[in-house]
Formats: C-alpha cells, sequence, structure tokens
C-alpha cells in the first residue's frame, strides 16, 4: 500500500512540475504575441511603445499570479487535473497563499533545483496549502453524495 502512495505522489510532482512549465510557457506566449502584434499595429516611436509595453507587462504578470486565485485553477493545473486545496477560510489569507505560491512555483527553475519534492514540500508548508489529484478529489466526492 505504501508503494501504490509514493508511485500516485510521483505522478502528482510530476503533473505538477509540468503545469507549472505549461503555466511559464502560456503567459511567455501571451506576452510575445502582445508585444509584436501591438509593435506591428502602432509602429510608433520606441518610447511610445514602451509606454503601451510596460501596462501590458504589468497586467500580464498579475494576471500569472492571480490565475489560481480568480479562476480557481491555472491553466497547467486545467490540463493536468490538479487541484490545490487548504484550510485558509478568509479571502484575504488564500489571496496571500496562491500568491506566495505562484511566487515560488515561478522561481523554481530544474537546472537550479535538482529536487523537486523538497521544493514542493516547502512550498505547502509555507503556504498551508496542498497539490492533490483532482480526479479523485472530484469522484470522492461523488461517492460521499451518493452514499448520503
Amino acid at each position: 500500500m505504501m508503494k501504490d502512495d509514493k508511485v500516485e505522489n510521483s505522478d502528482i510532482m510530476l503533473r505538477y512540475k509540468k503545469s507549472i512549465d505549461v503555466d511559464s510557457l502560456m503567459t511567455f506566449i501571451l506576452l510575445l504575441v502582445l508585444f509584436i502584434s501591438l509593435g506591428i499595429i502602432f509602429e510608433i516611436n520606441r518610447w511610445q511603445t514602451e509606454i503601451i509595453m510596460i501596462p501590458i507587462m504589468f497586467v500580464t504578470l498579475i494576471e500569472y499570479f492571480l490565475q489560481d486565485f480568480i479562476f480557481h485553477k491555472s491553466i497547467g493545473k486545467r490540463i493536468y487535473k490538479l487541484k490545490i486545496v487548504t484550510n485558509i477560510e478568509t479571502k484575504k489569507k488564500l489571496l496571500k497563499a496562491l500568491v506566495m505560491r505562484r511566487f515560488y512555483e515561478a522561481t523554481y527553475h530544474p537546472l537550479l533545483n535538482k529536487d523537486f519534492a523538497a521544493i514542493v514540500s516547502m512550498i505547502e508548508a509555507m503556504t498551508e496549502t496542498k497539490i492533490v489529484d483532482d480526479v479523485k478529489t472530484k469522484s470522492a466526492v461523488n461517492k460521499q453524495h451518493k452514499t448520503q
């Protein structure tokens, strides 16, 4: 039984690592498309382009850090069927925890940090959140409703 838990946990870790990569890639692609399209559309002076690009970068970064709070899941977590769970009840504390979690996810780099499980444990401890398999969470809730 213990071996199954370890295999399941390593599957969740692998999907979580991939979801971080997907989220980072999607944000990069969004910024790249916006920069190129605005540069082509406006074809204006360099200083005017910078005036437009700075707010776009700011909004994109805010969107990156607030995805889990606003949409309850980031794109990567939706694709890999993961969910963040927590016991935090107030929205202010939840917002802080999810933003801090995204910050720690953004600072993770596979070439610099080899032990991903240790990074995830640190993130979960510091933010009082946990990453779980969304499919199993939904099936457990459905079973509970059926028995009642």
